[in-house]
């Protein structure tokens, strides 16, 4: 069971520092490049794969026909670069009654699934969705 927190790992990341918006399946990363106690603002970053299934890499994704398309299986690896022109997002600090602290995307809802803030680059593509 998670025991409520009123702290979050984002509540001492700096400006510079990564971030992941995690949106559904899908994740981006990117890098803090404003913050304040409540507000922090991100750029996302460009990340390149680097062991798609053509890639010849050793770990490379694997690609099994089948299904609506195919399935793609395996752990994708990402070199993460800045983007100047990268589009920029602020999230925003809440505490929800059940006092887990949560970063949501600015005019988004507080309990809604998705368009969450973490900490670190984590970006994902899920090529099965």
């Amino acid at each position: 069971m998670n025991t409520p927190t009123n702290t979050h790992p984002l509540d001492h990341a700096n400006v510079g520092d990564g971030a992941t918006w995690s949106l559904y399946t899908d994740r981006k990363a990117g890098t803090i490049v404003k913050r304040s106690a409540k507000r922090i603002t991100i750029r996302l970053d460009a990340a390149t794969l680097l062991n798609g299934p053509d890639s010849g890499e050793d770990d490379a994704l694997v690609f099994t026909p089948g299904g609506f398309a195919g399935h793609i299986s395996g752990t994708p690896r990402y070199r993460y670069e800045d983007d100047p022109e990268g589009r920029v997002l602020t999230f925003s600090r809440r505490v929800p009654k059940n006092g887990q602290v949560v970063w949501k995307l600015v005019g988004t809802d507080t309990h809604a699934a998705g368009n969450s803030l973490d900490a670190g680059r984590h970006h994902f593509y899920d090529y099965n969705f």
